[in-house]
């Protein structure tokens, strides 16, 4: 189903005219969690009523045939997806979801990611459930399709999404002419309060392994990522508002991510253990969330 999808991707995409690609951005990353984790992440008063808009909701997609349950938090174009691992096992640890205003732009970066060593790569799209009935969501760009595996040793994923033009229309019925678009900013306008601190994701900082790190390096140049290297030796791929850091570890069994999220207000210091995961606002109207690997 998602190669018939996908095919109807290209075939439409080919017959627009050609314009300039947009620019990747960061949408979301996925974080697997311990349950102890996922629980402390959901009872903290912090999180579920003070920093962003918080969820908790299950999902199904393409009529029934994916199912999946997590925990969510907004911010203004970025966002945060907890999975409790329990619910969801296997190797993806860290998925890291990007973004493209326009469709038509993600059919050429198929083949740049096809010649990542060890993806194999499935543009497809995909439905959602809604209480209105199923309406078409998004077509993305994974690096592996269907049952294919990633290779041994990696447990994060870079890839790229761009929402349907008729999806927001199709889910809020009661949607302004002026509130539509496929922008990241007209996609969670409903799902950001502004009323809470939250802002975005400004800056993803991955301690991996040498193998790992490689990886990261080729899906997002792939992807067209701009890079920078970094004085340490580390690389910096900069999706407009958002930074990810590469970092070579020479011990992989210290693998672990930090999110640091930009406030809009300044909210009082504090330091919080979430489960295995830290939490700590500092007074510079940012948060920095620290999890193991």
């Amino acid at each position: 189903m998602h190669r018939i999808a996908a095919a109807v991707v290209l075939a439409t995409c080919a017959a627009q005219p050609a314009a300039a690609a947009g620019p990747v951005l960061f949408n979301h990353v996925e974080i697997h969690v311990s349950p102890e984790t996922y629980k402390a992440i959901a009872a903290s008063p912090l999180v579920s009523r003070e920093l962003g808009r918080f969820e908790e909701r299950s999902t199904v997609r393409d009529g029934g045939k994916t199912r999946y349950s997590g925990a969510y938090l907004y911010g203004a174009r970025t966002y945060l997806e907890f999975t409790d691992e329990a619910m969801e096992p296997g190797p993806r640890y860290l998925a890291f979801g990007m973004w493209l205003d326009r469709q038509a732009d993600l059919p050429p970066l198929l083949p740049r990611l096809a010649v990542v060593p060890g993806a194999k790569p499935e543009l497809a799209s995909t439905t959602r459930q809604t209480p209105g009935g199923e309406v078409p969501w998004f077509s993305y760009l994974y690096p592996w399709s269907g049952a294919a595996k990633p290779p041994a040793g990696l447990a994060a994923a870079v890839w790229v999404m761009s929402v349907d033009p008729k999806y927001l229309k199709a889910r809020y019925p009661d949607l302004r002419p002026e509130d539509d678009g496929t922008t990241r900013e007209k996609q969670y306008a409903r799902l950001h309060d502004a009323n809470r601190p939250f802002d975005d994701v400004d800056e993803v900082r991955l301690s991996v392994g040498a193998a790992e790190a490689d990886w990261l390096a080729r899906e997002f140049r792939a992807l067209r990522v701009p890079e920078r290297r970094l004085a340490d030796g580390d690389r910096a791929f900069v999706a407009s508002d958002t930074t990810f850091v590469v970092h070579r570890l020479k011990d992989p069994a210290a693998r672990k991510v930090s999110l640091r999220l930009r406030l809009s207000r300044a909210l009082p210091a504090q330091d919080l253990t979430l489960g295995d995961s830290r939490l700590t606002v500092k007074a510079d109207r940012t948060a920095l969330w620290e999890f193991p690997g």
